[in-house]
């Protein structure tokens, strides 16, 4: 899928509505879509009026990730300066970001420290105006990071940010003042897993999500955390679907949880979409083609305020032609919600999407010109 830099796109959804409109906000970049990285792709909001927003863009020359960060307060969005961990020029990126108060929020990443290439993991504090310097997450002696994954603060002070090394997954928890970590092999039982998401209630209660490798092809992953060990849910694998895994998780309870999928049948066949929903007990899946067969359909992120009430955000249409999209969950079923064209001769997507529990939904994504 091609992906543009054509500035950050803010949509606002009204609780339990449709989007009601695009609102442009200028980050930087041209106005065509490019095959590079998005800029701000993870969104969370603390209150209507209170969000963060992080990602990466490809900067300089030659070409090399640079991490991205806007923040909304009292109606206005603004770039947020970022001092990168890393070498002048080296790939530094954002890859989560929560915000349990207006006034705080953690947002981690990873970065090339220059020695062999391999990335190491950071964090950043956000204090409502300006974010504190990286500090660095510690690694087990002789393990590198293959994937930085997710971070979920369920309350001030109180984080979870999950990472992926050989055979294994890592388990950050931020108290405030200190990192603790812990290791956790892969069982000979299970096949290589990673861990992109996590949702937590507690620190010490935590729902995660990513893929799994079988064989040849993958199929999505998820599991509970007690703080000191995972217990491996069997999610059901959409039919028709060779590869697949885990896009987006949100948790509005431990029994109530949405997950968005991606996957395909076959190399170069378009890309489909799945959404599961987890009550505790069973799983309800529901598999999304777009509009029209044949189009890619692809969905990104989802939030969810209660049990009742998700949004799921992504794109589909034609690859030279994508549009924003949005699904939204009234407890039983998930439907599609109007989206506002993108405009003559433009493209769109949404990337992330962050549900306040008072107020409405913030999507955010890219639209620029089909090139």
């Amino acid at each position: 899928m091609r992906r543009m830099m054509a500035g950050l796109v803010v949509v606002t959804l009204a609780a339990g509505a449709a989007i009601v409109a695009w609102r442009a906000e200028s980050e930087g970049g041209s106005s065509t879509f490019d095959e590079n990285y998005p800029t701000a792709n993870t969104i969370s909001c603390a209150s209507a009026t209170a969000c963060l927003a992080v990602g990466s863009a490809e900067r300089g020359t030659p070409r090399t990730s640079v991490p991205v960060v806007q923040a909304f307060n009292a109606g206005t969005w603004r770039t947020v300066a970022v001092k990168a961990p890393g070498k002048p020029g080296s790939r530094t990126t954002l890859t989560g970001v929560s915000c349990p108060a207006a006034g705080y929020c953690l947002a981690v990443g990873e970065y090339d420290p220059g020695d062999r290439g391999l990335p190491r993991p950071y964090a950043m504090s956000w204090d409502g105006a300006s974010l504190s310097p990286a500090v660095r997450l510690p690694l087990p002696t002789a393990s590198d990071l293959e994937e930085m994954g997710g971070v979920s603060c369920p309350a001030v002070n109180r984080c979870v940010v999950t990472g992926n090394v050989p055979r294994g997954e890592i388990i950050w928890t931020w108290n405030g003042s200190a990192w603790s970590m812990m290791s956790v092999p892969t069982p000979d039982t299970v096949a290589d897993e990673y861990f992109d998401s996590v949702q937590c209630t507690t620190v010490t209660d935590c729902m995660v999500a990513g893929r799994e490798s079988a064989g040849s092809s993958t199929v999505p992953a998820a599991a509970s955390w007690n703080g000191r060990s995972f217990t491996r849910l069997r999610p059901p694998a959409p039919t028709g679907m060779s590869t697949a895994g885990y896009s987006g998780l949100s948790c509005a309870t431990r029994e109530h949880c949405a997950f968005t999928g991606l996957g395909y049948a076959s190399h170069g066949s378009p890309i489909t979409s799945f959404l599961e929903m987890w009550n505790g007990r069973t799983w309800k899946l529901t598999t999304w083609r777009g509009p029209k067969a044949g189009d890619y359909a692809e969905l990104s992120a989802v939030s969810c305020r209660t049990a009742n009430d998700c949004v799921a955000v992504g794109s589909d249409g034609p690859d030279t032609g994508q549009r924003a999209a949005a699904l939204t969950w009234d407890g039983a079923n998930w439907k599609a919600a109007r989206v506002p064209g993108p405009g003559p001769g433009k493209m769109s997507v949404f990337y992330g999407v962050s549900c306040a529990k008072t107020g409405g939904c913030t999507a955010i994504g890219e639209r620029g010109a089909i090139p």
